[in-house]
């Protein structure tokens, strides 16, 4: 038994794909780190509502303007780290899987960043541009992993089979020649990277995200089967870590009238024993997977970086 669960786990170790995500999360981990520090110092110490910000008096004795600029400051920080770390994950991502195949990961690598963003971009109705932020946030960070993995991979498919020697110097000809050789995957990335963004715009534009986000509340409220309310919130946490809004995120957990009910019978009876809908997909999804913030991100990145200490691949 044990040789078959360490068999297992050696092989599951040495997948491509989770040998790309060990690789890109450990290069993305400090500016993680960096950006969730800046939060936690802005709504600690910068935020009118801050807890440190008000047992201190911060407001009364440093200048506003230098306040403002610490804020802004410190907002600047968490827009390019944490805000953007899908995209830096599918630039990782693209390289390490280059590099895992031996192949030159410049070009797939690039690639990989321009095609997160491709992604993420919305077209607004006055003829604007604009970028989803929930697709390029650490939200969305397995859909980041598996567009630079996915980008990789068509670079080894389709790309000219150029092995990189070890210790070879490279030239602009060098490069010149490699750039040339992947065109033909480049082009089949961004056609279907535009592809995908048109379909993900017509979403959008018919509001069709909400439509759906109704259908599958409306499943999971009421006495809906155990089964099926455990199956919404599962499928709603997946689109969440793919960067797109899912159900329970357009209404609250109390909106319902199944969450009124339950309340007003908790308010009653001094209990929740009893609830008439004991089991709503909105109160099981906020309950165990949309939990947490910025302190206990913080707390995990640095439980991470203190105990973890593997030196392997």
């Amino acid at each position: 038994m044990i040789d078959a669960i360490v068999k297992r786990t050696v092989r599951y170790r040495q997948h491509s794909f989770i040998r790309v995500v060990r690789r890109t999360l450990a290069v993305i981990f400090p500016l993680a780190l960096i950006g969730i520090i800046a939060q936690v110092l802005f709504i600690v110490f910068f935020s009118n509502d801050g807890y440190l910000y008000n047992v201190l008096s911060i407001g009364d004795w440093v200048p506003k303007v230098v306040l403002t600029k610490a804020q802004y400051s410190l907002l600047a920080l968490s827009q390019v780290t944490i805000e953007m770390l899908t995209v830096y994950a599918a630039y990782g991502a693209a390289r390490y899987t280059a590099q895992l195949y031996q192949i030159d990961d410049q070009v797939p690598g690039i690639t990989g960043l321009v095609t997160s963003l491709l992604l993420s971009v919305r077209y607004t109705p006055n003829h604007g541009v604009s970028f989803d932020q929930n697709m390029m946030s650490y939200g969305s960070l397995l859909g980041g992993l598996l567009v630079g993995y996915l980008v990789g991979q068509i670079f080894r498919w389709l790309g000219k089979k150029n092995r990189l020697k070890p210790g070879q110097p490279i030239h602009t000809v060098d490069i010149e020649e490699q750039v040339a050789a992947y065109t033909r995957p480049i082009l089949v990335i961004m056609l279907g990277a535009l592809a995908i963004n048109f379909v993900l715009n017509l979403v959008s534009y018919y509001s069709s995200y909400t439509q759906a986000a109704a259908l599958m509340q409306s499943l999971s409220s009421g006495n809906t089967p155990f089964w099926l309310e455990l199956l919404m919130v599962c499928l709603t946490t997946l689109l969440e870590w793919l960067g797109i809004i899912g159900s329970y995120n357009f209404q609250l957990g109390t909106d319902s009238t199944e969450a009124m009910a339950n309340l007003n019978y908790a308010l009653a009876h001094h209990t929740a024993y009893g609830v008439p809908y004991p089991y709503l997909g909105s109160s099981l999804y906020n309950s165990f997977a949309n939990f947490g913030g910025i302190g206990l991100a913080l707390a995990l990145l640095l439980a991470m970086a203190i105990v973890a200490h593997s030196y392997n691949e």
